[in-house]
């Protein structure tokens, strides 16, 4: 098996990239073929949600969270420069002009901070402490499709989704990963699952932003679910393969903005109409460039 060392998460977390094992194959395709191939109804799948199960009907606001995994905010920045992002930028400009910043916690990886900001919990408050965890003699790698499930029973009764479901409010996951607690989740499919063994990662994004596109256009405004959470990787794809600012990442990450930008126009009309949203933009971690590092995965598997 060749090892390329390409790019890591910030604070020097080693990222490795790696040909995929028959064992691995093997492994995704007994978990897609088992799960539901019609996943992308999703909008079907959260209106009988709605006839089926009670909504508190006080509630009329709906909070959506857009994660671009692996955007890191001199990328971010550098692409506003550029006009990179142009729809994006038009989209949550605040009036003056100025977009406010936040920064990822130690250790900058995908499935700690994302753990973070769905629980609202700081890293040493939740259990989710690294992409991989050593625990009772074996490495348990939350990258691999056989383990989302463990991920997410791990996260029973703690997310944000849980909260709202305690109080009758509706929510949805579009993330392939993580949809503890959600009234509707993803969960992974056929064409999602291939489409990223053959690195098309565009497509695995873009049948996420079409179901958001459904699920938005399909349901009334005021029966929207009052929070939604959108989780796009190809970013981070191309930037661990290529490079953060490579021109595969830099003019995927083009095209990603336009594809949004028909999501932007939604919720942009529908606000004007008198529908309050929230519309929220971040990343789980950005890259850092490195010539040295440790490989502590082979040297736990010599303990």
């Amino acid at each position: 098996m060749s090892i390329n060392i390409k790019y890591i998460n910030d604070f020097n977390m080693l990222y490795k990239e790696q040909k995929t094992s028959i064992i691995a194959i093997f492994s995704l395709f007994f978990v897609i073929f088992s799960s539901c191939s019609n996943r992308y109804l999703l909008s079907r799948d959260y209106g009988a949600e709605l006839r089926e199960t009670p909504r508190n009907l006080n509630q009329n606001q709906t909070t959506i969270l857009f994660l671009i995994d692996g955007l890191s905010v001199p990328v971010f920045q550098n692409s506003l420069v550029h006009n990179n992002i142009a729809e994006t930028q038009r989209f949550f400009s605040s009036p003056n002009g100025k977009m406010l910043l936040g920064k990822a916690v130690f250790p900058t990886l995908t499935y700690p901070n994302i753990t973070s900001i769905l629980t609202a919990q700081p890293i040493h408050k939740h259990p989710i402490i690294g992409n991989k965890l050593y625990e009772k003699g074996q490495i348990i790698n939350f990258e691999k499709p056989l383990n989302t499930q463990l991920l997410n029973r791990t996260l029973i009764g703690q997310t944000i989704f849980s909260r709202l479901a305690e109080n009758y409010l509706k929510s949805v996951s579009l993330s392939h990963s993580f949809s503890s607690g959600a009234n509707i989740g993803l969960g992974i499919d056929i064409e999602a699952g291939i489409a990223y063994l053959k690195e098309d990662f565009a497509k695995v994004d873009q049948k996420i932003i079409a179901s958001l596109e459904s699920l938005l256009t399909e349901t009334e405004p005021t029966l929207w679910p009052h929070f939604i959470f959108v989780h796009l990787i190809g970013v981070d794809a191309l930037s661990h393969k290529y490079g953060p600012y490579s021109p595969q990442a830099m003019q995927y990450l083009n095209q990603l903005d336009k594809e949004l930008g028909r999501i932007y126009k939604i919720l942009a009309r529908t606000e004007q109409r008198g529908k309050k949203i929230t519309s929220l933009l971040t990343s789980d971690h950005g890259f850092s460039e490195i010539k040295k590092f440790a490989d502590l995965e082979t040297f736990i598997n010599k303990l």
